[in-house]
This record gives C-alpha cells, sequence and structure tokens, in this order.
C-alpha cells in the first residue's frame, strides 16, 4: 500500500471525506510523462500432437517513447511563459512589494523552480505546490504531484481545502498537511486605492499529523500530537493548463495538454521505431555455410569484408567445394528513409497543430520555428494559445505571490501589505525578441532619444572600463 492510500484510510478512520476518484487517471498521465519503455518480445513456447516444439513469439506493446515529442509543447510553453524577460505586474503602485518579489525570486531562482515547474504541469495537467518556513531554510515551495493531493472541499472547480500527502525520506514517516479554511480567523480586508475593491482574504489552518511506516498515527513531536499553523492567506496554490477535461470533479484536475492527442504521439513514435529498425536492417547481410567459416582447426572466423556485416550461417551438409559458390549471398537492403522523414514531418505538423502552436511551431530536432516578435506580430495561434494557459493559471501565481509576501511580513521582520494582486508580464514577456529590441534602441540612439552611454550599457550590456573606452572612442 502506498503512502496515499496509507493517508486515505487513516482519514476515513477520523471521518474525514476526501476526493480520491482522480488517482486513478493521474498514475496513467504520469506513467506516460515519465516512463521510457521500448516493446519486446515475450516467446511462448507450444508443442503439437507429434511433440515438436514450435516458438510462438507473442509482440506485448508498450508505448515506445522515441522522440519524446509528447515533452516539446510543453517545454515550448514553459519557455514562453517564464523566460529571462518575465517580471511582475499589478495594477496597483506597489513598487516596494514588486522590489521585495524580484529580490526574493532572484536569490532563492524561483524563476528556475516555475519554469521546471511548468513542464510538469503541461505534462501530467496538475501541480501543487505548498509553500511553508523553516527556521532553518527560511520559505520553501514544495510541489506535489496531484496523486499526492486529496481535496476536501471543492467549489467552481477550484480546490479550496485540501490534505497534501508526503513521505520523510530519512524514517519513512508519513507527513499529512491538512489545509482548511478558519471560519472563526479575524480576517484582513483591505481597499484597492485605484479600482476601489475590497481584497477579502479567506484565513486558513494548517494542521500537520504525523504517520509512521504502517500509516499509525504518531506524535509530531515531543509536546505535541499534531502542528496547527495559523495563515492569513491560503498557502497552498494548485496549477493546470488549458485543455482541461471534464472527466471527473468538475475539472479540479487538469488533464496533459497532448492527452486528447495521443494517438499523433503514438504514431509518430511507431514510425520512427520502425525507421530505427529499417536501418539496422540496411546493415550488409552475408548468409554463409558454415563450412567457409571454419579454419581448419574448428575455430569460427569472420572475413574482415563483413565485419560489421549481419552472418547468418548454415549447414548446408556438403562437402563438395565446387558448391561453396552456392552457399555464399551478401544483401545489402536500403531504407526507405525518405518516406519515413516525410510521414514523421506530416504528423508533426498536424500535432503541432492541435497544441496551438501552429503547423510549424514544432518539429523532431528544433522546437520553435519563430521567434517572438513574430508570435505577437503575426496574432499567431501559439501566442493566442498561450494567453489561455495563462488566464487558467492567474489566479493560483496571485495567491502564490501573495503567500510570499505574507511569509516575508510574518517571520522577516518586514513591515508590508501583503494583501495585494502582483501577477507576471507573461504576454509582454515575449513581444520582442532581443533583435527587435536592440533595432529600435538603436533608432532612438540615432535620432537623439536615448543617450550613448544608456545605449551602451542597456542594450549592449557594456559596464566599467569596458563602457568608458567604448564612450572615448565614440567621440573621437
Amino acid at each position: 500500500m502506498n503512502i496515499t492510500n496509507k493517508a486515505i484510510e487513516f482519514l476515513s478512520k477520523n471521518n474525514i471525506t476526501v476526493y480520491k476518484e482522480h488517482i486513478p487517471f493521474v498514475n496513467e498521465y504520469r506513467a506516460f510523462f515519465n516512463m521510457n519503455d521500448d516493446s519486446y518480445t515475450k516467446e511462448q513456447v507450444f508443442v503439437n500432437r507429434a511433440g515438436d516444439e514450435r516458438i510462438h513469439k507473442e509482440m506485448a506493446q508498450k508505448v515506445r517513447y522515441i522522440t519524446n515529442i509528447h515533452l516539446s509543447p510543453c517545454k515550448e510553453f514553459a519557455k514562453l511563459l517564464f523566460n529571462e524577460k518575465v517580471d511582475f505586474k499589478s495594477d496597483d503602485e506597489i513598487t516596494n512589494q514588486i522590489n521585495i518579489l524580484r529580490k526574493y525570486y532572484t536569490d532563492k531562482k524561483v524563476w528556475l523552480m516555475l519554469e521546471q515547474n511548468m513542464i510538469e504541469i503541461f505534462g501530467t495537467g496538475t501541480l501543487g505546490i505548498m509553500n511553508s518556513y523553516d527556521n532553518f531554510y527560511g520559505i520553501q515551495h514544495i510541489p506535489f504531484s496531484a496523486d499526492r493531493i486529496l481535496p476536501i472541499s471543492i467549489v467552481n472547480n477550484e480546490i479550496k481545502e485540501c490534505v497534501f500527502v508526503a513521505e520523510n525520506e530519512m524514517d519513512k514517516t508519513i507527513l499529512l498537511y491538512k489545509h482548511t479554511v478558519n471560519k472563526h480567523a479575524h480576517v484582513k480586508s483591505t481597499t484597492n486605492k485605484k479600482n476601489k475593491n475590497k481584497l477579502r482574504q479567506v484565513a486558513y489552518k494548517i494542521e500537520i499529523i504525523k504517520l509512521d511506516k504502517n500509516g499509525i498515527q504518531i506524535p509530531y513531536d515531543e509536546n505535541n500530537d499534531t502542528k496547527i499553523i495559523d495563515s492569513a492567506v491560503k498557502q497552498f496554490i494548485i496549477i493546470k493548463p488549458f485543455n482541461v477535461g471534464s472527466i471527473y470533479h468538475s475539472n479540479a484536475f487538469g488533464m496533459p495538454i497532448y492527452w486528447k492527442y495521443l494517438f499523433y504521439v503514438k504514431s509518430i513514435d511507431k514510425i520512427s521505431y520502425i525507421q530505427d529498425k529499417d536501418i539496422d536492417l540496411s546493415q550488409k547481410q552475408a548468409f554463409v555455410d558454415e563450412s567457409l567459416l571454419d579454419d581448419g582447426f574448428g575455430n569460427y572466423i569472420v572475413p574482415n569484408a563483413f565485419t560489421t556485416a549481419f552472418i547468418t550461417k548454415f549447414n548446408s551438409n556438403t562437402n563438395n567445394s565446387s558448391e561453396h559458390e552456392k552457399f555464399f549471398e551478401v544483401y545489402s537492403p536500403i531504407p526507405n528513409s525518405e518516406v519515413y522523414d516525410k510521414a514523421i514531418e506530416y504528423k508533426v505538423k498536424s500535432f503541432s497543430r492541435e497544441m496551438g502552436l501552429g503547423s510549424n511551431g514544432l518539429s523532431i530536432d528544433k522546437i520553435s520555428a519563430k521567434t517572438a516578435t513574430q508570435i505577437i506580430s503575426e496574432n499567431s495561434e501559439k501566442f493566442s494559445t498561450l494567453k489561455k494557459h495563462y488566464s487558467m493559471m492567474r489566479d493560483a501565481f496571485i495567491d502564490f505571490n501573495r503567500a510570499i509576501l505574507f511569509l516575508i511580513q510574518s517571520n522577516e521582520n518586514i513591515d508590508l501589505d501583503y494583501d495585494v494582486n502582483i501577477e507576471y508580464n507573461v504576454s509582454d514577456s515575449i513581444i520582442e525578441d532581443d533583435a527587435a529590441i536592440e533595432e529600435r534602441a538603436l533608432k532612438e540612439y540615432n535620432a537623439g532619444l536615448m543617450s550613448a552611454r544608456r545605449y551602451l550599457s542597456t542594450v549592449k550590456g557594456l559596464s566599467g572600463d569596458e563602457l568608458e573606452l567604448e564612450l572615448a572612442g565614440m567621440t573621437k
């Protein structure tokens, strides 16, 4: 019994009802996303009435992850959502909070963490991130796959209360993080000065329950059966992409973005697999009588001309040396690589189009065929799909940033208002690629709208002595 099942059993015994019907679906998604199996041949031996044995080869088919093409759209959207140009934005004038978040994201490498997690979100359909504070490590962001998330309450397709299941790798104890709404807590309410809207936060109670490896509750520490943490904001987010299928729980959990088009992935892998086998079989084949490979002392030898060939030997049951030429044949088949390449290209274009990346968005050996500027200027399908994905995740990201500010304010003695809406400028971050930015800056410099110092420092990246030397050269 895995730790999730042990957690479900414990919660059920304590009259805590959780949703668990999503787990079989999630396990299937994750198995496809993570595994890398090849097909295999299972041999079965049958004996007929005459007593003769014959071998029946039965192909047991598994998904072959030859091209890993299903990962390409996941990596593409993750790269577009979080890259070196993305930044924070808000409708309010909250420069202080944004500056604090900028420093925190840089110091803790949160941008990289988000990009890496986004690949799994697009590839498995759902990921939870739980925030916590440790006196030694500071703020922690712990990812949870959907099979380790047990919802307690779901409202309007969103998980409002849940239990996260984790395992201590050292002693194999099980930790349950139960997040529930604290209805009796005093809730802070502030006013958005720009839009005059009330920001009402729901307070949460986080109860940490400890189980032994058999699923039996044990004390959390020497003084407490459980650990209780109060939070004025929600300390977890559930992130899912656009393309959510209505299979269970009113879309509380998502689906991999490629799942509805899995037949394209399997078809591409199948063609690639056959192509590889065809190339293998195109090696030089030599069919040689055993007597031609005998050195006279009973040793098996391979002529130098056929060291790279597949050699099949057989016994002709003849000692007539004049007949030897009948028992030697070389065969070199030509693979149909061009046919396979065209078939794969057609399937990849179709798959890319269904993923919302346009027909030229993906290829086997190159992911993006367009620059970021072209994405926007052509109003491409890729940019439209990106906006749909971000719209599904926007509220979760706002909650994520709010939780970080709350933990900073509560634990690091920094006076700030955490009750704000801060998201990312994902759409703006890919409007211009580097070449377009440099071209625009050069025009502004030539028109006298930008100083030489600013142009060289911001566009060319020069600083210090190198910058001064270049400026001196420009004035001569």
